[in-house]
């Protein structure tokens, strides 16, 4: 079982984001392309100064502060992304404990009727 954090915006229950909780794969396989399809600006531009230091400067001690970069990034991906929708305005609705992704959808929006 998951934890999965539902996210509001407006009082809308149709304006909902569930973030799963946890250890983020695709964050450590190709970290930039989750951060712009998760829309964290910031984050990506932050990712990219690090990744040009560690590479253009740091020869191969770089290379392995890129790997160490991209395992961080799998373990906190998801809590950065929780941070990014707080910014964007969002606010954590419920917590739900679900074996996947649908589950919790599931419990969010017929469990309680909206959420709360």
């Amino acid at each position: 079982m998951r934890v999965y954090a539902a996210y509001q915006i407006d009082d809308n229950p149709a304006r909902v984001t569930i973030a799963q909780s946890g250890f983020a794969w695709l964050a450590l396989l190709v970290p930039l392309l989750w951060l712009f399809y998760r829309r964290m600006w910031l984050e990506a531009g932050v990712y990219i100064a690090l990744s040009l230091i560690f590479l253009l400067w740091m020869g191969f001690m770089g290379v392995c502060l890129q790997l160490a970069l991209h395992v961080f990034l799998g373990f906190e991906a998801n809590t950065f992304y929780e941070e990014s929708l707080s910014r964007r305005g969002y606010r954590l609705e419920d917590i739900v404990l679900a074996h996947d992704r649908l589950e919790a959808e599931r419990i969010v929006f017929n469990g309680r009727g909206r959420v709360s």
